[in-house]
């Protein structure tokens, strides 16, 4: 599903992905109705600052109930030019990340006034990882300057670059270990290079091309290479490259196990840019290893489960289908196939290795299609289609350890519809019908699910605003 802006661990799950079947189950029916099994939910409007739209984003929720993503204010952007929507951070207003906690939202900030940040994830203990611009102009490219930040007690701490003028943090896990990537001094050959070949479109096939490495690891472009980046205390690590100028961390486990893609050498391939793999990276023995691809050039990972398995998507020989992967250290790569479509991408696995995200399926002339879309649930080498109510797409966003899935519905044109909910690959519940439907409420989408059950959703409040909330079970 295509979207506008999100931090890189949403937006890479966008990507790419499938081939041959892997046991593909018959489509689980689709339910409005409120299944036995499923809690009720209280809302928990996470409120705004000002502006009309807020996303939690990331690893969003931790078990304490606190949660983050960011909320458009009333004040326009500054860099933002509004005929071509470059410079905007976001909403085209000013975005700041928030943080709510104990009933109350908190305005983060950013490291100037007057501009924009977001909170990308927080680990348990409740440090909050993101990216601020600082209100600098970048004189190499013209667009504005950003910063990996972390937030500790509600203070913003910039934790600089690598020598370039952007940087991002996308997740930390329970050390206070974050992760992301930072533009270096070094010069990069491909800086100004699209991925071609590694962006598709889900619904289209065609390819969508979204932009320079840089662009796709901050937003914004860059004229030097991007380095995967650790932070840990005071302390900052390069982490380095599989062999070419740039590679960035995407994911981090408990374990200190990161994950992220990079590229492989200094050659282009027939897209004009080096081949791509995603790789592993541990703080115990410090090396970046290449997890290799189901063919193609292009391999990108979407998560690391606290088992070390890494899921994402890879090109096959062909270069124009896609498939989703479950990399395992004993195992290696596996393809798991697709729901009859030639494109599908896996968004996220659990402790238990089930895998969920999105696959295009076969037309009624069982040719691959595009124009059908859906969300899937794999386990133990079956893809079951979790189906919609009726709408053109569905996707799967979050699962947690006890096998609960929430999702979407959405059009061609990537506007959330209806937020669901899914028990290990059962029949895709509405969330609208499991709260009070007198609370004016219109659930969306479901993004992320704790191992409590607490949902973070996209919400349509009753003025008609678009607000992040929290659904708490209560029963």
């Amino acid at each position: 599903m295509l979207r506008p802006k999100l931090l890189p661990a949403a937006l890479a799950a966008l990507l790419c992905i499938p081939l041959g079947l892997t046991a593909a189950a018959a489509p689980a029916p689709a339910a409005r109705g409120q299944s036995q099994s499923q809690p009720r939910y209280r809302v928990v409007d996470l409120g705004s600052l000002g502006g009309d739209l807020g996303i939690l984003q990331g690893r969003s929720i931790n078990r304490r109930g606190m949660a983050v993503g960011f909320m458009s204010t009333a004040e326009s952007d500054p860099f933002c030019d509004f005929e071509t929507w470059e410079g905007c951070f976001y909403s085209g207003n000013v975005d700041h990340a928030f943080l709510y906690s104990h009933g109350k939202t908190w305005d983060l900030g950013a490291l100037a006034q007057g501009v924009s940040s977001s909170a990308t994830g927080i680990n348990e203990p409740g440090l909050v990882t993101g990216q601020s611009e600082n209100g600098r102009i970048d004189p190499a490219t013209g667009f504005p300057e950003t910063r990996a930040v972390l937030w500790v007690n509600r203070k913003i701490r910039d934790l600089g670059t690598l020598g370039g003028s952007q940087s991002i943090a996308t997740n930390a896990n329970l050390l206070g270990q974050a992760v992301g990537g930072a533009l270096t001094a070094k010069s990069d050959p491909f800086a100004d290079a699209p991925m071609a070949g590694c962006r598709w479109s889900p619904i289209s096939g065609s390819g969508s091309n979204w932009g320079t490495f840089a662009e796709n690891t901050f937003f914004f472009p860059g004229t030097t290479a991007t380095h995967a980046t650790l932070w840990w205390g005071s302390a900052k690590f390069d982490l380095g490259t599989l062999g070419g100028p740039d590679s960035t961390a995407l994911d981090i486990n408990e374990l200190g196990q990161v994950a992220g893609w990079s590229y492989t050498s200094y050659h282009a391939n027939e897209f004009g840019v080096p081949d791509v793999r995603p790789f592993v990276w541990s703080v115990w023995d410090r090396k970046m290893r290449d997890l290799g691809t189901l063919g193609g050039a292009c391999a990108m990972a979407s998560a690391i489960n606290n088992r070390g398995e890494v899921v994402g998507y890879s090109t096959l020989v062909d270069n124009s289908t896609l498939h989703p992967f479950l990399w395992t250290a004993k195992g290696g790569m596996r393809d798991l196939g697709t729901l009859g479509g030639p494109y599908a991408h896996a968004n996220a696995s659990n402790d238990r290795g089930e895998v969920i995200g999105y696959s295009t399926m076969l037309s009624a002339g069982q040719a691959p299609a595009y124009n059908k879309g859906r969300a899937f649930y794999w386990y133990k080498g079956v893809m079951k289609n979790l189906g919609t109510f009726g709408d053109a797409y569905s996707d799967a966003n979050g699962i947690n350890n006890r096998g609960q899935i929430v999702g979407e519905t959405f059009t061609k044109d990537g506007d959330s519809l209806r937020g669901w909910i899914s028990d290990r690959g059962g029949p895709i519940v509405d969330l609208n019908t499991l709260i009070d439907p007198n609370a004016g409420y219109e659930i969306i989408a479901g993004g992320y699910i704790t191992d409590a059950g607490v949902i973070g959703a996209r919400a349509l409040a009753p003025n008609g605003d678009e607000h992040p909330v929290m659904l708490v079970p209560i029963r």
